[in-house]
């Protein structure tokens, strides 16, 4: 069974091959109309999941995106519905991602409450 670094590693590499890397946070956003706090702790937050030896790639890095945006902005009292979300990301992403924070937020909730307090 490969090792948690060699799935990152493999997700990285096709996400980067089919054009899946560059980054949408600026872009989802203003679509969101989030400030920017809040975008600049909804970063760092997907970064910190993104390079944590213990995450197991749950979510595509834009799916990861997409869930850190929509915890944060909702922890920040700048409530944000599923549903403006799947709409947006599919707007910004050319995919519809729906947020779904909940499928790993349980697990790393030590890492989550590091970042945002």
């Amino acid at each position: 069974m490969p090792s948690s670094h060699d799935r990152k590693m493999t997700t990285a590499l096709r996400h980067s091959i089919h054009g899946q890397s560059k980054d949408y946070t600026i872009h989802l956003s203003v679509a969101l109309q989030i400030p920017v706090p809040v975008v600049e702790k909804a970063k760092e937050l997907h970064e910190v999941m993104l390079k944590h030896p213990l995450w197991d790639n749950r979510r595509t890095p834009h799916g990861l995106l997409v869930d850190c945006l929509y915890i944060t902005a909702n922890r920040n009292g700048h409530k944000i519905t599923v549903k403006k979300m799947v709409e947006v990301s599919k707007k910004v992403l050319e995919i519809s991602t729906q947020p779904r924070p909940r499928e790993w937020t349980d697990a790393y909730s030590f890492v989550v409450e590091e970042v945002l307090g």
